[in-house]
């Protein structure tokens, strides 16, 4: 049986910045964090902001992604 793959981009998300700003783009791409194949790609930026100056941002992803694998979220 030969599997079809129909997973595209599409509009499911409005997001929208809380300081008011445009976003740059202006569209985004949402991962939920709930989703084990988001971990990887968080994982890779985190390294990429860190890589950037942001240690502490990359600390609070990294816990986050691990709290997600684990199955003790801090929130839904």
């Amino acid at each position: 049986m030969v599997m079809t793959d129909t997973k595209r981009l599409y509009d499911k998300y409005l997001v929208e910045r809380t300081d008011g700003k445009p976003l740059k783009g202006g569209r985004c791409i949402v991962l939920e964090i709930g989703d084990p194949t988001a971990w990887p790609a968080l994982r890779t930026w985190a390294d990429s902001v860190e890589a950037e100056g942001h240690t502490v941002l990359a600390v609070d992803v990294r816990a986050l992604v691990l709290a997600a694998e684990v199955g003790a979220l801090p929130y839904g």
